[in-house]
């Protein structure tokens, strides 16, 4: 997906030449700095014989970094799960395992910016500890900072709607000197290079579809298109008037997109096909 912009002249030459040096460092290097966009345009500029030899190359490498990171973030929440909260955040399911199981939304409602949201299960009501990702479509796709999309990709899910003070076995880990208003200890941000494949993955789509939305220029130029209206609870405008909210579901993806897009959120095993 293009993000309304070219990627420089000089930056598409390195990451050419980079490209020309096969399995290297620097060609791998190099990749992990790159969006899929910015990749694409460079493979077509290839000769046919050299597009086909590193496209699969560059799919290979792009696979191995997500399952690399998942299993680096897994560790990570093995050690969390040692602690006494621990103990009974593990009894909830971190991600989906199947493609199946994950859907994409764009939340709509009359006057406000749309909502994109990437959904494992229910996205009204999570039940994975990575259950959703959101990004507000600002009218931003043409910026050329990523914090506001940055601050956006974090855990959202199961801890975000389930109350622990409501949970007797919860209470039953607690140790005696916790504050009985205890909240969630917060989940690990993002690291650096999860948000390197969100970048990567992720951002190019957002950016193309903030771009669509508020410029209403149709998604279907994305290959994209919207099922249909699904109501939802109406909102509120600054007079306290009901504001009608609706949800689409976007479909059109390719599968092989879309499993790149949830396990860079970490929102789907790595291991999904």
């Amino acid at each position: 997906f293009s993000n309304g912009k070219s990627v420089s002249p000089t930056g598409r030459q390195c990451l050419k030449a980079s490209m020309g040096a096969g399995g290297s460092v620097d060609f791998k290097k190099e990749l992990s700095s790159k969006t899929s966009a910015e990749i694409a345009g460079a493979l077509k500029e290839l000769p046919a014989e050299k597009f086909l030899q590193l496209k699969g190359l560059v799919e290979a490498e792009a696979d191995s970094a997500l399952a690399r990171v998942q299993k680096e973030r897994n560790d990570a929440d093995d050690e969390l799960e040692k602690s006494w909260w621990g103990k009974f955040v593990a009894k909830f399911p971190r991600r989906a395992k199947t493609l199946e199981e994950c859907k994409i939304w764009i939340y709509h409602s009359e006057g406000g910016y749309p909502v994109l949201v990437f959904a494992a299960g229910d996205d009204q009501k999570p039940s994975y500890v990575y259950g959703k990702q959101i990004f507000l479509l600002r009218n931003q796709w043409d910026d050329e900072s990523t914090t506001f999309w940055d601050e956006d990709a974090k855990v959202q899910g199961i801890l975000d709607t389930n109350d622990p003070d409501a949970e007797d076995e919860f209470k039953a880990l607690m140790p005696a000197e916790v504050e009985e208003d205890f909240s969630w200890p917060p989940m690990p941000e993002f690291t650096a290079e999860m948000q390197a494949l969100v970048h990567r993955h992720v951002l190019p789509t957002v950016k193309a579809l903030d771009r669509t939305e508020n410029e209403q220029s149709g998604i279907e130029k994305l290959g994209f298109r919207y099922g249909e209206d699904v109501p939802m609870e109406p909102s509120a405008d600054k007079s306290g008037d009901p504001v009608r909210c609706w949800k689409n579901e976007l479909h059109g993806m390719d599968r092989k997109s879309l499993l790149r897009h949830f396990k860079a959120l970490q929102l789907l095993d790595a291991s999904a096909t």
